[in-house]
Formats: structure tokens, sequence, C-alpha cells
């Protein structure tokens, strides 16, 4: 589209200006007031001509590049995920930074495996390495996360917590966690999901394209490569906010999810404690090879730890420390 638009500007320049010119230059017709200017007809010719000329070679190579005959569908796919995953590294990486989180270093969020009945046990979830040697509880703080997730044999999450609890500054943090080498995750608020009229799979392809336009280049990357990477398992959705979505949605999208994911899907989700408590009751299952973290409170020392590391006068939060000591 937009190299036809310049190619068809620029011809009906040429054809409306520099033709007729250069055919009255040959009859002899030309007004003599026009003579001194004659030399600028080859300068502004060329210069027309030039964007369509880039565009016709680029789009050649492209065309030449990317030619099925040469590259492969899955190769192209690799490209994909690999443009995806860089580009939801930037993304996020600034978002981390616009929040602090480095600053000098994540806040120690503390978690462990939730004693609520959300969640199946631990010995049908986690790899046999995981288990071996170890007691069937989890605990650790946000830089262990992703350790778990990949200790989960189906690499399924649930992420709960109270309100504020950090709940979505973990699923970030997870997020630029991974390594390149695995599937790529995608932070997506969950809350615009409406899981009875689109199923996970199309929503998620859908929403990565809204999030990632560049992904949409058929040339680049092959057609629908956003849902090829879903439906591949080449993607990990970290769906925030589950609590986000109406009451009544959320014991449908929990069922949704299940029925996509079995185990055969990398997934997080993120909700708050007592609404996943309620939409699991309410849904009359749980997600059955997830493995499911509750954030713990903050305690005051790492809360005081993190906001006073980056001062270059920590004593100046001395006072708020002894109050919330006594006062917590």
């Amino acid at each position: 589209m937009r190299r036809s638009l310049i190619a068809v500007v620029t011809l009906a320049v040429i054809g409306t200006l520099l033709l007729p010119a250069t055919s009255n230059v040959a009859a002899g017709t030309l007004p003599d007031a026009w003579q001194p200017y004659l030399w600028l007809a080859w300068p502004i010719g060329m210069l027309l001509a030039a964007p369509m000329i880039s565009l016709e070679v680029r789009g050649w190579r492209q065309s030449e590049e990317y030619h099925p005959g040469t590259v492969t569908a899955e190769e192209r796919l690799d490209r994909a995920a690999h443009d995806l995953a860089d580009a939801a590294r930037r993304q996020w990486t600034k978002e981390a930074g616009l929040r602090s989180l480095h600053s000098p270093e994540p806040i120690r969020v503390r978690w462990s495996s939730t004693g609520r009945p959300v969640a199946a046990e631990l010995s049908k979830v986690l790899t046999p390495d995981a288990i071996a040697g170890r007691p069937l509880r989890l605990r650790g703080d946000v830089r262990q996360v992703a350790d778990v997730f990949r200790q989960v044999q189906a690499r399924q999450l649930v992420i709960l917590g109270a309100p504020a609890a950090g709940k979505s500054v973990l699923a970030l943090l997870l997020t630029l966690s991974l390594s390149p080498d695995e599937p790529v995750p995608v932070l997506l608020a969950i809350s615009s999901w409406n899981p009875h009229r689109e199923d996970l799979h199309s929503w998620v392809a859908r929403r990565i394209v809204e999030e990632y336009p560049a992904l949409a280049n058929s040339g680049r990357y092959g057609p629908d490569a956003a849902r090829r990477l879903v439906d591949d398992g080449r993607v990990v959705p970290v769906l925030d906010g589950l609590d986000e979505m109406s009451d009544a949605l959320q014991p449908v999208a929990l069922d949704a999810i299940d029925r996509a994911v079995l185990d055969q899907y990398p997934l997080v989700v993120t909700c708050r404690s007592a609404e996943y408590r309620d939409a699991v009751d309410r849904n009359g299952r749980f997600l059955a090879h997830a493995a499911v973290l509750e954030i713990q409170p903050v305690s005051i020392e790492d809360a005081m730890g993190f906001l006073g590391g980056a001062d270059p006068h920590p004593e100046r939060w001395q006072p708020i420390l002894d109050h919330l000591t006594v006062h917590p």
C-alpha cells in the first residue's frame, strides 16, 4: 500500500509536470521565461523517482530473502519468536526501569506454595528432579520464581496475593527472567478477554499482534505467525489480573483456561487470593497442572531496605522505620 501510493504520486507528478515540459522543449514552444530553469528538470525528476526506486529495491530484496523457496516456514517462525522476544524484553525492561524495580535490586518479595485448597498436590505437578530430596512446600523470593516455573512439568504457574501484594511486579520480573531459548513470555492484561466470545488461543494471538503489530508481517514471518507461535507452545501467556474480570466471568475464564492448556501449554496467571478461591469454588475445579504460589506480606525491614537502598542518605528513613516497627 505504501509503495503503491508513493509510486502513484511520483508518476502523477512526472506525468503532469515533467513530461509536458519535455514535450514543449522538443517542440520549441516553451515560454522564454522558463528557459533559465530547465536545468532543474533532471534533479527534480531524480528526486521524485528516488523514493520509488528505493522502495522497489527493498521490496525485491525482501521477496528474495523470504521467498518460500529459500526460507522454510519453520525458519520464518523461528525469526518471529526471536523478534517477539526482543520486542517484549525491550518493552518490559523499560517498564521495570520506570518502576525502579531494580533500584538498586528487586524488592524482597517472598512467596510460598499456597495452603489454600485451590491447587493440585505438588508431587503431581513438579518434575521428579524438583521433588527429590526436598519437602513438598515451595518457598523463595522474586529472584527464584523463574526457577520454580521451570520445575513445573507443564510450565504452568498461578501467582496469588492480597491487593497490592506485588503480583503484577512478580509477573513482570518473571517475564524478564526467562532466557531467550525458552518459550517467549508475553505479559497481557486478562481483563479484556471475554471467554464467551473468543477462545484463549485466539485471544492471545490477537492481543500479541495488537501489542506487537510488526508480527503481522506475513512476508517476513509467514501467515498467522502469532497464532502459530501460540499453537506450538512457543509463547508463555502471562495473564495478569484474573480478579479484574467481572465476578461472573472469572469462573468461566478459569474453566476456559483449563480446557485450553491441559498439560501441553505454558501459562502464568495472577489473581487476588480470595477471588481465585471463589472462582475455583464456583467453577468446581482448578488448574490441575499448575503450581500455585502465594505472595507473603512484605516485611518492614525488606521495604525499608528497598526504599533506602538507592538513597545517599538512608538514615532519613529511620524515623519511618521506627514508627512502622511500633505501629505495623
